[in-house]
């Protein structure tokens, strides 16, 4: 009926490329840059649970605090040298938490009937070094649906799906190059069919 699986880390990193920006002929442009000294310390955590017959439920949630934790000078968003220790790794957000629901059930001998919904949400993230706001990333929650028919042993399915279904507005990255800012928005609302066998 319920299943808890879980994981704890620790990890220590010594010259681990992150992206960063470097000073070149054209400016300060995006590129991997080598930090000295760094860790990470989470935990993740899901939960599956089949209260009923045809009802699955699946939650998960992930915590990661990044540090750097030795000196290092380097170009922030706008070109300015900064020592960026102390800092969490750019687009890496502290919380992520993940919620499905699917029910299947039966309408018929030859055919299953399967709904369900998906909801995803991330805490803001910096998209690079430095602590100016303009380069943070604001958190976010997207809702998915689907619904479709399948065979009891999986041999066809037809699904229709809508992902990010509320239309919500967010951004994947955010970047500095020459005299302009550039975000990266995610897909809005998008709709589909899918068919197998």
């Amino acid at each position: 009926k319920v299943q808890l699986t879980g994981a704890g880390f620790h990890y220590q990193y010594k010259d681990k490329q992150i992206i960063g920006y470097i000073d070149t002929v054209f400016g300060k442009v995006p590129a991997l840059v080598q930090i000295p000294r760094s860790k990470i310390t989470g935990f993740e955590v899901a939960l599956t649970a089949r209260p009923i017959s045809g009802l699955t439920l699946n939650g998960g949630v992930t915590y990661v605090h990044s540090k750097i934790t030795s000196s290092f000078l380097t170009p922030d968003g706008f070109g300015v040298v900064v020592d960026v220790k102390g800092e969490q790794f750019p687009v890496t957000p502290k919380w992520q938490l993940n919620g499905d629901i699917d029910y299947r059930v039966s309408v018929g001998s030859s055919m299953d009937l399967v709904l369900g919904t998906n909801v995803r949400y991330q805490t803001s993230a910096p998209a690079t070094f430095g602590h100016s706001a303009v380069f943070d990333i604001p958190g976010y929650a997207l809702v998915d649906l689907r619904g479709g028919l399948e065979a009891p042993d999986g041999q066809w399915k037809v699904q229709l799906w809508g992902r990010n279904i509320f239309n919500k507005f967010y951004l994947n990255s955010i970047t500095h190059v020459t005299d302009t800012i550039a975000r990266t928005a995610g897909m809005g609302a998008t709709y589909g069919v899918t068919t197998s066998f």
